[in-house]
Formats: structure tokens, C-alpha cells, sequence
């Protein structure tokens, strides 16, 4: 393969960093505990189930119609954050959601905006480190790499200092999923920036919590290698995987 072919899936993959594809299912398990305390009072107030169930399905088939259009609609927004402040067992949920669409629709002002409105985003302590990564995915839609590699690496630094992150039931499930994404990111944004010994660094980073067996002296002992390993498969294109591009590069920087 040439090294074009290897720079247009570069160009491709970057498209893949600008925002939370790790998902947000991670966050339905702490939602649960919320929305369980909620639908309690909801059955209390006389409110029946079924009734609460065709109000999700409504909000659910709205917000996919919203999806689907791929495109800048506000009134459709507008409606779906109205709705949203009807349902507030969902929002833990939702509001990543509808800020991931519009990093995906390159409506980066709205992501921007809803990140900052504490009307719409309720930022609880759990999670920081996803707020932050939002907001790094902001800076990489608008072309600010080398502020978006500092903070890169400031997470990642924060995120393996965090014990008691790690240590909370379930946390080290989804904080893997973060973590490894942030390498993957941290490791495109240093060739972006011109850091050609932290880009090799990074990519020997990468390799070594790829591995599904975890090697306690060398990474952290609480992050999921299966968890790193099975999101660092979602990096290929065309038939190329992470593990090739990292050939490639590896065998570029250190021969150039």
C-alpha cells in the first residue's frame, strides 16, 4: 500500500477522534440508579407505567428522526430539548447524546453552547472526564490541534492520578473505554502537531494496553485491557487496521 493511501486513511481516521465514539452506552449503567429513584416517584405521583413508557418511545422516535436527518435543524432540537426537560431520567443519557449529533452534524457551536447552558447539561462529579473529553472534541472540529493535544494529555494524566475514579464499582469498564479512545487521540493529534518522539511513544502506549492480557508492570493495573482492545479494533478503514497504520507510522518516523 503507498504512503498516500496510508495518509487518506489517516485524513479518515482523524474524522473518527473529533467525538465520543467510545458511545455513551457506558452511561446507561449510572443512569440506572437515578432513573430507578425517579420512576419511584413517578409511580407514586399515580403516573402509570405504560403511560411512562409510550412518553420514552415518543422522545426515543423523535430524537432518531433528528438523527437520521444528519443535518443543522433548531426547531427540531428545540422541540427534543423541551421534551427532554419532561423526562429528567433520561437526560443523564441523552444530553451526550444530543451534543455528540451535533459534533456530527459540525454544528460545533451548538455542541459548544449545550456544554456550557447548566440548564440542559447536568455535570455531575461521575462525569468530569466525559465534559472534558466533549470539549476537546469541540477543539479538534475547530482545527485547534495543538490545544486539544495539551488537553489530551492533561485527561489522560488526571485519569490514571484519579484512584478512587477507578476504584468506584463499574468505573473501570467505561473509564477504559475513555482512556484508551484519549491514546488514540493523543497518539493523531502528535503528528498534527509536529511531536514525532511523543507520536512513537504514544503508539508503543497504544500497543501495549491493546494487549487482552493485562501486564502490570507496565500499565495501569485497573484499566480493562479487553476494553482497550476491543475499541482499538473500531480504528480501521478500507481493509487497514490501527495495528497496521501503527506499522506504518512507526516504520516512517523511525527511517525519516
Amino acid at each position: 500500500m503507498t504512503n498516500s493511501k496510508f495518509e487518506n486513511i489517516c485524513n479518515i481516521l482523524l474524522s473518527k477522534i473529533t467525538s465520543s465514539q467510545f458511545q455513551y452506552k457506558k452511561i446507561i449503567t449510572f443512569a440506572a440508579a437515578a432513573f430507578l429513584l425517579i420512576a419511584g416517584f413517578v409511580i407514586q405521583k399515580g403516573l402509570t407505567k405504560s403511560s411512562a413508557e409510550c412518553s420514552h418511545l415518543a422522545f426515543k422516535k423523535n430524537f432518531e428522526t433528528w438523527v437520521a436527518k444528519a443535518q443543522i435543524d433548531d426547531k427540531a432540537l428545540s422541540t427534543i430539548k423541551g421534551h427532554l426537560k419532561k423526562l429528567p431520567e433520561l437526560t443523564p443519557l441523552y444530553q451526550w447524546k444530543i451534543i455528540q449529533q451535533c459534533l456530527t452534524i459540525k454544528d460545533v457551536h451548538t455542541a459548544s453552547s449545550l456544554l456550557k447552558n447548566t440548564d440542559f447539561f447536568q455535570n455531575h462529579a461521575d462525569s468530569v472526564y466525559f465534559h472534558r473529553f466533549s470539549e476537546i472534541s469541540i477543539l479538534i472540529t475547530a482545527k485547534e490541534y495543538l490545544k486539544a493535544y495539551e488537553e489530551s494529555l492533561l485527561l489522560k494524566q488526571d485519569l490514571l492520578a484519579d484512584t478512587s475514579f477507578w476504584e468506584k464499582q463499574g468505573y473501570a469498564k467505561y473509564g477504559s473505554d475513555l482512556f484508551a479512545y484519549n491514546l488514540v487521540r493523543i497518539a493523531f493529534l502528535s503528528k498534527f502537531v509536529g511531536k514525532k518522539d511523543l507520536e512513537l511513544s504514544s503508539w508503543s502506549e497504544i500497543k501495549k494496553y491493546s494487549q487482552t492480557e493485562r501486564d502490570v508492570t507496565s500499565a495501569h493495573s485497573l484499566i480493562d485491557p479487553a476494553a482497550c482492545h476491543k475499541l482499538f479494533m473500531l480504528f480501521s478503514e478500507e481493509g487497514v487496521s490501527l495495528s497496521d497504520y501503527i506499522k506504518y507510522r512507526e516504520s516512517y518516523l523511525q527511517t525519516s
